[in-house]
Formats: structure tokens, C-alpha cells, sequence
């Protein structure tokens, strides 16, 4: 889907509150979805935002000028943008298969900060995914993923409940820094060659203990998109390789008992 003016607006709040900095890479090249005249609207509302000069770029499928993924991410505050991909035909600067077992030692603690904008369910091997976005990161450095939950059937492989960022870097020893369910309802404008797409969002803070009460509540979105936004640090005794059990059953003594020693 790319990014668009709820999820840059979303962004530039979690910048502004945890204050992102360093080098980034993106998981797939990011299409920034956003006019100038909405990228302006966001601006006022952050004006702690880093001031980097307006660049635009053509999307393909749109034909339209949105503000380009190098001016967004500095904008939030990194120094380095880069981004990583299968395919070179957006230009990425480094073309990889995350799917693989391991990543070319020269990106091993490479970055500060991975961007999962929706990518990674469209990569089938989601634990060498996961593994692979570990060792992008320099410890201390922080990953975000930004994945559909709801509504996004066909979209990609998979579509993610947040459970499963928790748990998983939980029991890898990650600390996290937050677990958001974005809301939102997309109207798209097209016309006379130019595109505008505008989203109505809402935010819900989501907790390990939320689990049933979610799923549960899946059936009355309507057609509200969901996806989930996790952030989380490298700690020094973070890793990658250990399996979580759901906590929805897991954090219950009678499940635990019955699982063989």
C-alpha cells in the first residue's frame, strides 16, 4: 500500500516522541503517498521535525508527484536512508532475498534503524525474515514494522496479529517501545492526471492481555483496514532464534501443564 497521510502522520508523531535518528533501511523501496500540500499539512502539526528541503518523485502506478522517500525519512530524522530489496527495479541500494538463511556479512549490524513498511508479508520465510532483521540492526538500534492485520486479503502471504510481534520479540529479548492498531478507511481522488488519497484513522493502544478481546472484536470493523505498528530495540541480550508460544495460551498455568517436559 505504501505510506500514506494517516501513516505519515502517525510517523511523525512516534519521531517526534522517540526520537529517530542514524541510519535507516527500509525493507522494499517505501512509496511516500503523500502530496506536498498534505506533507505541509503534517509539518504544522510537528513542527520539531527536521526542516530538509521538499523533493518529490513520480509513482509509477499513479502518475503522480508525491513527496519522495529520501525527503520523508530525513524529514523524521535520519541522517542515512537507504533501502533493501529482491528486485532491483526501484533501484535499491542493496539487492537481497531476506528469504535466504543469512545476509551478506557486510550489512551484519549495518543499521540503526529497519523500516518493515508492509513487507514482510510478502516474504515467505517469515523466521529468516525476522532473523535477517536482526542482524541488520546495530545493537541499541530499533525495528518497526508497520503490517496488515485485517482486510488485506491477497495483499500478501500473510496477514500478522499483533500477538505475534509481541511474543516474538518478547522471547527474543527485545524491548518494546510500542504496539499500535491503525484504523482506517481509505478514499482515493483521481483526476485531470493528478492523485490524492486521503484516510480517516483511528489509534488503539494494544496490550499482550488484549489478545481475545481483539480477535474477538475483529467482526464489527466494517470495512475499517487494520494493521499493526511494533516497535522495538536490540537490547545487548537480545537474539533471534528462540520460538514464542502464542501468549493468549501460554500465559495460562493449566495450558503450561499440559505441554510435555
Amino acid at each position: 500500500m505504501g505510506i500514506l497521510a494517516g501513516v505519515a502522520d502517525i510517523l511523525s508523531e512516534l519521531a517526534t516522541k522517540h526520537d529517530f535518528h542514524g541510519s535507516l533501511v527500509t525493507l522494499g523501496k517505501q512509496n511516500v503517498i503523500v502530496t506536498p500540500e498534505q506533507w505541509r499539512a503534517i509539518g504544522r502539526r510537528y513542527p520539531a521535525r527536521a526542516v530538509v528541503p521538499l523533493e518529490t518523485e513520480r509513482h509509477l502506478r499513479w502518475q503522480t508527484e508525491f513527496i519522495s522517500t529520501r525527503c520523508f525519512f530525513r524529514s523524521l530524522g535520519f541522517s542515512e536512508v537507504a533501502a533493501l530489496d529482491v528486485s532491483a527495479y526501484e533501484a535499491a541500494d542493496h539487492v537481497v532475498d531476506l528469504n535466504a538463511p543469512a545476509l551478506p556479512y557486510h550489512l551484519h549490524e549495518r543499521f540503526d534503524f529497519v523500516f518493515d513498511g508492509s513487507t514482510i508479508e510478502h516474504i515467505f520465510h517469515l523466521p529468516n525474515v525476522l532473523a535477517n532483521i536482526f542482524r541488520l540492526l546495530k545493537p541499541g538500534g530499533r525495528v518497526l514494522h508497520m503490517a496488515p492485520s485485517n482486510h488485506f486479503m491477497d495483499d500478501g502471504f500473510y496477514q500478522l496479529s499483533p500477538t505475534f510481534f509481541v511474543d516474538y520479540y518478547e522471547a527474543n529479548g527485545f524491548a518494546t517501545e510500542c504496539a499500535l492498531l491503525h484504523y482506517m478507511t481509505v478514499t482515493v481522488h483521481a483526476k485531470r492526471g493528478r492523485a490524492r488519497i486521503d484516510t480517516r484513522d483511528r489509534i488503539v493502544r494494544y496490550h499482550p492481555e488484549d489478545t481475545e478481546r481483539v480477535s474477538a472484536a475483529f467482526a464489527t470493523h466494517g470495512d475499517e483496514l487494520c494493521q499493526t505498528l511494533f516497535m522495538a530495540t536490540k537490547t545487548a541480550a537480545a537474539t533471534c532464534g528462540r520460538v514464542p508460544f502464542q501468549s493468549r495460551y501460554a500465559s495460562k498455568e493449566y495450558w503450561r501443564r499440559g505441554v510435555p517436559a
